[in-house]
């Protein structure tokens, strides 16, 4: 614990957009990054937003994005694409993430594109990279940060991708070239339904 500690906090994240403003609070030798203000009993350090644009986070190689650069790169993908949103915390996301990583092997130079997208929060971010390893995933470490009740389902909704206020992860969605979702679900727990889909698209 203690050397993730002085790891973190011996390295600066670079915010997602130049006018978001984003905090390090430091309490009992732990380390947290949030939106808000540090509560007045931990020391705080406010992160300069002159980081500009620079989206990539330092620490373990973690990848910090708004909800809006998330869309954007789904929107740019070229092919069949397969949208997954999860967590590190979500004990569901954890128990189906290998059986995701397995799909997306066999799927491999079939035309399918993923796009792993966690919804951690930002004190947890120094989990993603070995909750990764740990599901055998090749997923990048990239994180979403927190919209806001309905954040998501603004920014993704425009690609036809209907996330709820209240949603579940995970969320598993897949898109084929043209941009049209086929399928879309919250909660997943059962990959025959994506598997289906995925089979669908990748035959044409």
């Amino acid at each position: 614990m203690l050397s993730r500690f002085l790891l973190a906090s011996g390295l600066l994240f670079a915010a997602a957009c130049a006018h978001a403003q984003l905090y390090k609070c430091m309490r009992d030798g732990k380390v947290a990054y949030q939106d808000a203000p540090c509560p007045e009993e931990a020391v705080s350090k406010k992160l300069p937003s002159s980081f500009g644009d620079l989206s990539r986070a330092t620490a373990g190689g973690v990848e910090l994005i708004d909800a809006d650069a998330a869309a954007r790169r789904i929107r740019g993908r070229q092919g069949n694409v397969v949208v997954v949103l999860y967590s590190s915390k979500c004990p569901v996301c954890r128990e189906v993430m290998p059986q995701i990583t397995d799909l997306a092997r066999r799927y491999e130079g079939r035309g399918i594109e993923w796009e792993a997208l966690s919804t951690d929060d930002l004190a947890d971010l120094e989990q993603v990279p070995p909750f990764l390893v740990a599901s055998r995933a090749t997923f990048a470490p990239v994180v979403i940060r927190p919209a806001g009740p309905g954040g998501l389902g603004r920014a993704f909704g425009p690609l036809g991708m209907n996330i709820s206020e209240s949603w579940a992860k995970p969320y598993i969605a897949v898109r084929d070239s043209s941009g049209k979702v086929i399928m879309q679900a919250e909660g997943v727990s059962d990959l025959s339904g994506v598997h289906g889909a995925i089979d669908a698209i990748a035959k044409r």
